[in-house]
């Protein structure tokens, strides 16, 4: 059986030996398929984000959480709460 797509903001973050937690936030109409190209290109060593793939080159997979479910229409609104000065999303 097929999976639904879930549609919304996923957020990636990789926690440190120092407790120190490293966020991306993103967006998609398929999270799930967003992952694993996220995880395709990064275990490649050609992520487009140059900090993202130093941190996995250092810290291995991330965890991947949905932390808001949306529309298409209003994914780029949405994304933008969550985007702070804590998270690295230029690239």
């Amino acid at each position: 059986m097929k999976r639904k797509a879930i549609c919304g903001i996923y957020m990636l973050s990789w926690p440190d030996e120092t407790f120190v937690e490293y966020f991306y936030f993103g967006q998609s109409i398929n999270i799930r398929n967003r992952y694993f190209q996220h995880i395709n290109r990064l275990k490649s060593g050609k992520h487009d984000n140059p900090i993202i793939q130093r941190i996995y080159n250092k810290y291995g997979e991330p965890e991947c959480e949905i932390v808001k479910r949306c529309s298409p229409a209003s994914l780029e609104k949405e994304e933008q709460k969550f985007c702070t000065n804590k998270t690295f999303n230029k690239g």
